[in-house]
C-alpha cells in the first residue's frame, strides 16, 4: 500500500548554516608550450623532426562547488520558541472541545474529527489519538514555533508564527538527548531545524505571517498550514489545511511561550478531561481527500484496479457534493490479503460508505459561496512548553 508522507507533518542534508558567497572560480589557464615542430623532409621519405611540443600542463579546474545551502533569515532563530508537546483530534464532544465555527452557524465545526471516527469503523483497532501521542513522544513529530519580531521584554505585541520541524537528537546518536515527559514538557528542551522545514533561501516553509499575542491571547492566521495524519494500517491524510487559524491561552516564561490547558468535560460524564490550550482549525477541500483514497485504491491491483483508474468520482451536485465509486468499475476486492493493505481488502466498503460523506456532516464547510459545501472543516488541540534551539541551530 502506497505510503504518502508527513509534516506540519508536518513532512517539511544540510552540514554548515552560514551567509556568504559561492567561492569565485580559480581554475588556472592552460599554459601548455604550443607544438613548434616544423617538418624538413625531402623527397618520398618524411624525415622531419620528431613533434617535440611540451605536453598539456595546464592545471585542473579546482573552482569550489555551488554552495547550495539554505541561509536562514537575519531574524531566524532568535527566538522565542515554543515546543508541540501534545496533538489532540477531537472526534466528538461538546462546542467548548474544539475549534471554530466556519459556517457562523454558532456551532464549531470539526468534520475532521468525524471522518477518522467513520475510518475507525473500518479499522477498529486502531487508535489514531495513541499513534499521535506515540509519535509525539518518540521524537517523530516535533514541532517548534517562533515567534519573530516579538518584544523581547514584554514577550506581547505583533509577530510572525513561523513552524520547523525539529529534532532532540541534538548529538547524532540516533535517540533524543532529553527525556520527553520531564525536560521537553517542562520547557527544557534543546532542539535543532531539520532542513526540510526551510525553503532553498533559508526561511521557513510554513508561516503565519500575521499574528500577535494580546495579554495571555496568541492569536495567527489565517494561512495554509500542511498536515500529515498517518492512521496505521489504512492510510495517511497528507493535507494542507486552509483558510487555517490558531488561537490559543499562553503565558510567557523566560525559556519560551507555554499554553494554559483547558479541563473540559467533553464527554458529559461530569468529568473533566485535560485539553490543550491552543487551537489550530481550518478547512481541508474534499478533493485533496477524494485524490488520496483515489491513489490509494490504485495500489489495489489485486481487487482489479488499473494504476490509473478514478474508482471514486466526486464534484459538486446540485445541492451537495456528490461522492461515488465508479459504477463501471469492478471491484474484486475478496482476492486480496492483509498484506495489499486495510484499503485494498476493505475497497467495496469504502465504496458503500463514499455517498454517505456528505449526509454524515463531513463535508460541512462552503468555500465558494454557492451553498453547496465542498470542504471538511479541522480541529486539533496542542499543549506547548518552551524551548530553546542548540548552538548549531540547523541539524545537519
Amino acid at each position: 500500500m502506497k505510503k504518502l508522507s508527513l509534516l506540519m507533518a508536518l513532512g517539511l542534508g544540510l552540514g554548515v548554516v552560514g551567509c556568504g558567497d559561492d567561492t569565485a572560480e580559480t581554475s588556472t589557464t592552460d599554459t601548455g608550450t604550443a607544438d613548434t615542430a616544423t617538418d624538413t623532409g625531402s623527397g618520398s621519405t618524411d624525415t622531419g623532426t620528431t613533434d617535440t611540443g611540451t605536453a598539456d600542463t595546464g592545471t585542473a579546474d579546482t573552482g569550489t562547488a555551488e554552495d547550495t545551502t539554505p541561509v536562514p533569515t537575519d531574524e531566524q532563530f532568535s527566538g522565542p520558541f515554543s515546543y508541540v508537546w501534545r496533538l489532540q483530534i477531537p472526534q466528538s464532544g461538546t462546542d467548548a472541545e474544539c475549534c471554530f465555527d466556519f459556517t457562523a452557524d454558532g456551532v464549531t465545526d470539526n468534520g475532521l474529527g468525524t471522518l477518522i471516527g467513520a475510518l475507525g469503523a473500518i479499522a477498529p483497532d486502531v487508535n489514531i489519538q495513541t499513534t499521535l501521542d506515540g509519535a509525539v513522544a518518540d521524537g517523530s513529530i516535533a514541532l517548534l514555533l517562533e515567534y519573530a519580531g516579538l518584544d523581547e521584554t514584554t514577550k506581547t505585541g505583533p509577530t510572525q508564527l513561523w513552524f520547523y520541524l525539529g529534532t532532540n537528537d541534538v548529538d547524532g546518536d540516533g535517540s533524543g538527548d532529553q527525556a520527553w515527559d520531564t525536560a521537553l514538557k517542562a520547557g527544557e528542551g534543546i532542539f535543532q531545524v531539520q532542513p526540510t522545514s526551510l525553503a532553498a533561501d533559508g526561511s521557513p516553509l510554513i508561516k503565519f505571517e500575521s499574528a500577535e499575542i494580546d495579554s495571555n491571547t496568541l492569536s495567527a492566521g489565517p494561512g495554509d498550514f500542511p498536515l500529515t495524519i498517518p492512521i496505521p494500517g489504512l492510510l495517511t491524510l497528507d493535507v494542507t489545511i486552509k483558510q487555517a487559524q490558531i488561537e490559543a491561552d499562553v503565558r510567557p516564561e523566560a525559556s519560551g511561550i507555554f499554553t494554559n490547558d483547558a479541563d473540559i468535560d467533553s464527554d458529559g460524564d461530569g468529568t473533566p478531561e485535560v485539553w490543550g490550550g491552543g487551537k489550530l482549525g481550518g478547512v481541508i477541500p474534499v478533493d485533496q481527500v477524494i485524490g488520496i483514497l483515489n491513489d490509494l485504491a490504485n495500489d489495489c491491483a489485486c481487487a482489479g484496479i488499473a494504476p490509473d483508474a478514478a474508482v471514486i468520482i466526486a464534484g459538486e451536485g446540485t445541492d451537495q457534493y456528490d461522492v461515488a465509486c465508479d459504477p463501471t468499475i469492478t471491484i474484486n476486492d475478496g482476492a486480496c490479503t492483509d498484506a495489499d493493505g486495510v484499503i485494498c481488502g476493505n475497497l467495496s466498503t469504502v465504496c458503500g460508505f463514499a455517498p454517505a460523506l456528505p449526509t454524515l456532516g463531513l463535508i460541512d464547510v462552503d468555500t465558494n459561496g454557492n451553498t453547496i459545501p465542498d470542504a471538511i472543516s479541522v480541529g486539533l488541540r496542542l499543549s506547548m512548553s518552551g524551548a530553546a534551539l542548540a548552538a548549531t541551530p540547523v541539524a545537519p
